[in-house]
């Protein structure tokens, strides 16, 4: 936004932008169903989508700040938060029935439905924002954040209230009401339009523009012609919302807002334009989130620093005082060594005066009167504390206590000793400096290189429907797709299937459901037989070591989920109706191919036909005992050695578990590799 010919970063969404989100997003998710739900950060929460036949989507949400669908990975934490685990206990499998933005504030509600229960699914976009999970009856079921408020509560169990309107509403807004308001109101018209309208500072000051006056116009100088231009620009804004052209706004290389559509404010700019709305937000958020991050980073890192520099200047400190304390310590016992003659002349007479005057006072006067007359060794003499038997001397301008009850030289010996400990302790400190001084190198590196250390967002690569379950591509183009247990096979028949697809199954309990997608075309028999392959290797069949299976396909309307009175289906099961055409004596062979795309290796699971229409590198195997590691990882040796050299370390990198959860049942055996021609 451009304020008094600065640029500043815009860091949340507008409810203008709001509007335009809202109606993209009823778009993109209306009939999608919610998959999961994550929590990373504590204002922040990512919606996993999916629908049958159409990519799975994500959608971040920051409390107060942002909504929009991302292409971006979240890391995710390890386990739900309490609130997570809440909305996913009523909202996993809801499906997205309407997207709405209550009277243009900055609010968007998802409408989801549950089997029965309908729920409101909020989210607060203005000042500190919340997430509230609303039920039928507008009670709330969870929120965010509960607060008690002065015009509303978020208090479990009450019913839910919006906020009160914090602005007119552009859509509805006539132009003898705004003339009304704007009349009434003082100070500069862009100030008091922004308030007014709460769309956001931006397209007030396109309105403006557009109208042809003055941001910076007080409003007790608008006439009724202005009133209506203002009124005509607001319209001809909110129009545009039909045809947007999302773009991100740049100044010296750095975002510095986005749009749905570029604005004549921004007349000189450097734009970038994108498809939709959405991804515009997207890469927008990414790099200011990214850039907060590194920001965030280095101030923890900063405060370390600064810290280990307090106590480095601590230590230092600490360590020169015990030095000249050790160093005190030795020239003490010196100096009770040199004169220890005198000194120990001096202890004898005090304890002979104490008992013939048996006083200490006096004894400490007595001493203190031969002082003055210069006599020797009296003239050490500086105080005597009874209470704890201790004399205090002086020789040569250096004042030190003497224990009455130890000789001269078990004094001595006491401040040698001391000293030693110093020493002892100086060193500690010595090394102790040394690690913060390393400390301090490391943390002050760690600063500079954050810039370069952080770890930048990764882009997620769009996830097809059929990449979660066990699926292959035929030799002749048609895509398989198995489940993977009862869950995956009830997904599959219920979500995925169409009229025209065939599916496969075995007699054998345990067996999975296959698809064969048609496309609405009777797929050729080669096709139907490595459809029949896949079926037959993830049966239970692999696992009890046949050697080959008898597989059936069927058209859909032969697989029913109803059955007769009195009976029951466990989940993915179902009643297969009509006649079943059946391949005879399938073998149980897969192979495991390996492919290069974009430089990096692709592992591929499938029958043996399907396998060499891709690749000349594979491996084939079959049931067997040895465990699914122990194949895993040499079958991943053997692929490193078909391919070519330059691709052998690609192929050693891959992680085992690529290789090895496709292995059925977790055991195999190897039969032969494909050589590359």
């Amino acid at each position: 936004m451009v304020v008094g010919g600065l640029v500043e970063q815009r860091k949340q969404l507008a409810s203008f932008d709001i509007s335009v989100l809202c109606l993209e997003l009823r778009n993109e998710l209306k009939g999608y169903y919610i998959e999961n739900i994550y929590h990373p950060e504590h204002s922040s929460i990512l919606l996993r989508f999916n629908k049958p036949a159409s990519p799975e989507k994500h959608l971040i949400v920051e409390a107060g700040r942002r909504i929009h669908l991302t292409r971006y990975a979240v890391k995710k934490p390890p386990k739900p938060s309490l609130f997570c685990s809440s909305l996913r206990k009523y909202l996993i499998n809801g499906i997205v029935e309407d997207i709405e933005q209550p009277n243009f504030e900055r609010i968007i509600v998802f409408h989801v439905t549950k089997g029965k229960n309908k729920f409101k699914l909020i989210f607060e976009l203005f000042s500190r924002g919340n997430i509230i999970l609303v039920d039928e009856e507008e009670k709330i079921l969870h929120a965010l954040t509960y607060r008690k408020m002065r015009d509303r509560s978020i208090i479990r169990g009450e019913y839910f209230k919006f906020p009160p309107p914090s602005s007119l509403n552009p859509e509805e807004l006539q132009v003898d009401e705004l003339s009304k308001h704007l009349t009434k109101s003082k100070g500069e018209v862009v100030k008091v339009l922004t308030r007014l309208l709460g769309i956001g500072g931006v397209y007030v000051e396109e309105i403006l523009k557009l109208a042809g006056i003055q941001k910076n116009l007080d409003c007790s100088m608008l006439t009724t012609e202005d009133f209506k231009r203002i009124h005509r620009s607001l319209t001809m804004l909110l129009e545009k919302r039909r045809n947007i052209h999302p773009c991100i706004v740049y100044s010296n290389a750095e975002p510095i807002d986005f749009l749905p559509f570029p604005l004549s404010i921004y007349g000189g700019y450097e734009l970038k334009f994108y498809s939709t709305f959405n991804e515009a937000l997207d890469e927008y958020f990414i790099g200011v989130v990214f850039k907060e991050q590194k920001i965030r980073k280095k101030e923890v890192f900063l405060s370390r620093l600064n810290e280990q520099k307090r106590i480095l200047r601590e230590q230092v400190e600490k360590l020169k005082n015990v030095e000249v304390e050790a160093e005190n310590c030795k020239k003490i016992g010196d100096h009770i060594f040199a004169f220890s003659g005198e000194l120990q002349t001096l202890l004898n007479w005090i304890i002979k005066a104490k008992d013939s005057l048996k006083d200490w006072v006096k004894v400490a006067e007595e001493a203190l009167h031969k002082k003055s007359l210069g006599e020797k060794p009296f003239i050490y003499f500086k105080s005597l504390n009874a209470k704890d038997k201790i004399l205090e001397v002086e020789i040569e301008n250096l004042t030190f206590s003497l224990n009455i009850e130890k000789s001269i030289y078990q004094n001595a010996s006491t401040y040698y000793e001391k000293a030693k400990e110093l020493r002892g302790k100086a060193l500690k400190l010595k090394a102790a400096i040394e690690e913060t001084k390393k400390r301090i190198e490391e943390l002050e590196k760690s600063v500079l290189t954050i810039e370069f250390e952080t770890e930048k967002p990764v882009k997620l690569k769009e996830k097809k429907w059929f990449e979660k379950y066990r699926f292959f591509f035929s030799s002749e183009g048609f895509l398989v797709v198995s489940g993977k247990d009862a869950s995956s096979n009830e997904a599959i028949i219920k979500r995925y299937v169409e009229p025209s697809d065939l599916i496969l199954h075995t007699d054998i309990p345990g067996s999975p459901f296959t698809v064969i997608k048609t496309a609405g075309k009777f797929p050729p028999e080669k096709t139907i037989y490595e459809a029949a392959q896949f079926t037959a290797c993830y049966s239970r069949a692999w696992r009890e070591g046949f050697s080959s299976i008898d597989v059936y396909y069927v058209n859909p309307r032969q697989v029913k989920k109803t059955t007769p009175s009195g009976e029951y289906l466990a989940k993915g099961s179902f009643m297969i109706t009509g006649t079943r055409n059946y391949i005879k004596n399938v073998p149980l062979r897969l192979k495991i191919g390996v492919t290069f795309e974009d430089d990096e290796a692709k592992v591929h699971v499938a029958p043996p036909s399907a396998i060499e229409s891709i690749t000349k590198y594979s491996v084939e195997i079959s049931p067997g005992d040895e465990d699914a590691k122990t194949v895993a990882l040499k079958v991943k040796k053997m692929l490193a050695e078909l391919v070519p050299k330059e691709f052998k370390q690609k192929v050693l990198g891959l992680p085992l578990e690529e290789i090895r959860s496709q292995i059925p049942f977790g055991k195999a055996f190897i039969l032969s590799r494909k050589i590359a021609e």
